[in-house]
C-alpha cells in the first residue's frame, strides 16, 4: 500500500526494503493498529512536553500585543482609607491647640491617568513583530521535532530491517549446521566443519539479540519523542521505494530560501529589532501626561463633649467681646448689638444637638470633594548619554540582526547544496549495495551447491555466509542512509518534496 502525506518530512522518511516475512508474519497476527508517519508527528506536537513548552511563546506574545494596546487607554484606579486618631491635647511646638476628641475617617478617591510618549506610541508595533518572531520560532521547533520523530522513525524501522536480516542468516546457518551434521553421518565431512557451523550459528545468534535490543530502544526513544508510550509490536506502517532524485540545486537553493525555518525566524527577528530601533529613537520625543479624579471624606468623632466644651468657650468669647463692643458703641451713641448669652436656657443644647446632627455619617456618608484633572507636556533635553547609548544599542541590534539573516543566508545555500549531494551520493551507494548483496546471494546459492557435492570446503561455505550477511546489512544501511539524506533535505528547505 502507498502513503500520500503532505507535511514536510512526512513522505520520504521509510524504508525501502521489504522487512523479513518472519517479521511480517508477526505484524500480521498482533491486534495493534498500524503506526504512520504522519500520526506519529501529530502525538509528538501534541505530547512532546519541550515543544509545548515552546509553544506558549505565542500565548505569551498573544498577551504582550493586548498590552501594548491597553497602554494606549488611560488607566482607571479607585481606593478607600479609614483612620483612627486617640484624642487628647493638640500641639503646635509649645502652644497647646486644645483637647481634642477620639477622630474616626474615611475617604475615597477615584483617578484616571495617561501618559503617552513614542514608545508607548510604537509599542504595538514592536509587540506584534516579537509575536511574529514567537510564531516562528514555534514554527521552527515544529520543523525540528517532525525531524526528529521522522530520525526516530526511520531508526526504528531500519533497527527491525536488521533484525529481519539477522533472523534470515540465523536460518541460513541452521541450514548450514544441518548439512554439516548430515556430511559427517555419511561420512562426507569432518566433526571439525560441524562444530564450525556451530560457532557460526552462535555468532548469528548474538547478532539476533542485539539487533532486538536495539530496535526496543530505538521504539522508546520514538515513544519518548512522542510523548506516548507505544506497545512493543506496532507496526510502522509507511513504505517507499528508491528514487533517483532529480532535482538541481538551484531549485531547491530558492525553495530554502522561502521555507527554510531558521532563516525565516532570522528575518522576523530582524524586522522586530528594526522595530525597536525606530521606537528607541522616539524618546526624543515629549511625554504627555493627563490625569483627572475626584474624591470624598468623612469625618466623625467619638465623644462630641470636648467639641461642645470649645464652642461654648468660643461662643462665651463672643459675647464677652460682643459686649465690651456695646460698651464702646453706648459711650459714642452708637447703636447697640444683640449678643448671644451661652448661659441662656438651651443655648448649650442646640450646640450639642448641632455638633450631633453634623457628627454622623461615618464610614460612607462623604463629603464630596471637587474634581480635578490635569495635563502635562514633559521634553528631555539632556539626560546625560544614557538614551544615545539606549539609540545606537537598538541599532547595533538591527545591524546585527540583519548580519545573521545574511549569514543564515550563506548558511542555507551551503546545506541546501550538501544535503542534495549528500543524497545523490546515498542514492548511488543503495544502489550498488543491492548489487553487492544481489552477487553476494548467487555466490552462496553457488558455493552451498559444491559443498553439497563435496566439491568445496566448509571454509569456503562459512566466508560466503559471512560475505552475504555483511552485503545485506550494509545494503539496509545504504538504504536507510538515502531516506535519512533526503530528510535532511527536507527540514533545510521547509518543505517536502513531490516525486
Amino acid at each position: 500500500m502507498q502513503f500520500r502525506l503532505t507535511s514536510p518530512l512526512m513522505k520520504y522518511a521509510t524504508l525501502a526494503l521489504v522487512i523479513s516475512a518472519s517479521v511480517d508474519g508477526a505484524a500480521a497476527q498482533t491486534t495493534t493498529d498500524p503506526l504512520t508517519l504522519g500520526e506519529a508527528i501529530s502525538a509528538a506536537r501534541e505530547n512532546n512536553p519541550s515543544f509545548l513548552t515552546t509553544q506558549t511563546q505565542i500565548r505569551s506574545a498573544e498577551w504582550g500585543v493586548r498590552a501594548a494596546y491597553g497602554n494606549l487607554v488611560p488607566s482607571l484606579s479607585t481606593s478607600t482609607s479609614f483612620g483612627y486618631t486617640a484624642g487628647g491635647q493638640r500641639r503646635l511646638d509649645s502652644v497647646v491647640l486644645g483637647e481634642q476628641p477620639a477622630q474616626i475617617s474615611s475617604s475615597y478617591n477615584i483617578g484616571m491617568q495617561l501618559s503617552l510618549d513614542g514608545t508607548t506610541l510604537l509599542a504595538p508595533s514592536v509587540a506584534r513583530a516579537e509575536a511574529r518572531v514567537a510564531e516562528q520560532n514555534v514554527s521552527g521547533a515544529a520543523a525540528s521535532l517532525e525531524a526528529e520523530v521522522a530520525q526516530r522513525y526511520l531508526n526504528v524501522l531500519e533497527d527491525r530491517a536488521a533484525v529481519g536480516q539477522a533472523e534470515r542468516e540465523l536460518a541460513r546457518t541452521e541450514e548450514h549446521v544441518r548439512l554439516a551434521a548430515g556430511r559427517l553421518e555419511v561420512g562426507a565431512g569432518t566433526a571439525l566443519e560441524v562444530r564450525r557451523a556451530e560457532v557460526q550459528r552462535g555468532q548469528a545468534q548474538v547478532r539476533l539479540i542485539q539487533a532486538r535490543n536495539t530496535a526496543a530502544n530505538d521504539l522508546l526513544l520514538l515513544s519518548q519523542t512522542m510523548g506516548t508510550p507505544l506497545p512493543e509490536d506496532v507496526p510502522l506502517a509507511e513504505e517507499f521505494e528508491l528514487f533517483e532524485p532529480a532535482w538541481t540545486a538551484d531549485q531547491l537553493v530558492e525553495i530554502a530560501l522561502a521555507e527554510n525555518p531558521t532563516l525565516v525566524a532570522r528575518r522576523a527577528q530582524a524586522d522586530a529589532a528594526a522595530t525597536r530601533a525606530r521606537a528607541a529613537a522616539t524618546s526624543y520625543l515629549p511625554t504627555i501626561s493627563f490625569n483627572a479624579g475626584l474624591g470624598g471624606y468623612i469625618s466623625q468623632a467619638g465623644d462630641i463633649d470636648p467639641l461642645v466644651t470649645q464652642a461654648m468657650q468660643s461662643a462665651q468669647n463672643s459675647y464677652n467681646s460682643c459686649l465690651e463692643q456695646n460698651r464702646l458703641y453706648g459711650a459714642v451713641d452708637l447703636p447697640l448689638r444683640s449678643c448671644s448669652d451661652p448661659s441662656s436656657t438651651g443655648f448649650e443644647q442646640g450646640i450639642r444637638s448641632n455638633l450631633e446632627r453634623q457628627n454622623s455619617g461615618f464610614p460612607f456618608d462623604y463629603a464630596r470633594q471637587p474634581w480635578n484633572a490635569g495635563v502635562t507636556i514633559s521634553l528631555p533635553i539632556f539626560t546625560g548619554l544614557t538614551r544615545q547609548q539606549r539609540i545606537e544599542e537598538a541599532r547595533i541590534a538591527r545591524s546585527n540582526a540583519q548580519y545573521q539573516v545574511r549569514g543564515q543566508e550563506l548558511q542555507t545555500h551551503v546545506d541546501v547544496e550538501s544535503s542534495l549531494r549528500n543524497l545523490q551520493t546515498s542514492y548511488q551507494s543503495a544502489l550498488l549495495q543491492q548489487q553487492i548483496r544481489s552477487t553476494a546471494a548467487e555466490e552462496l546459492r553457488l558455493v552451498e551447491e559444491r559443498f553439497r557435492f563435496g566439491a568445496t570446503t566448509n571454509v569456503e561455505l562459512v566466508d560466503a555466509q559471512a560475505s552475504l550477511a555483511e552485503a545485506e546489512r550494509a545494503e539496509i544501511a545504504a538504504v536507510y542512509a538515502f531516506h535519512r539524506s533526503l530528510a535532511v533535505l527536507e527540514a533545510r528547505l521547509g518543505q517536502s518534496l513531490a516525486r
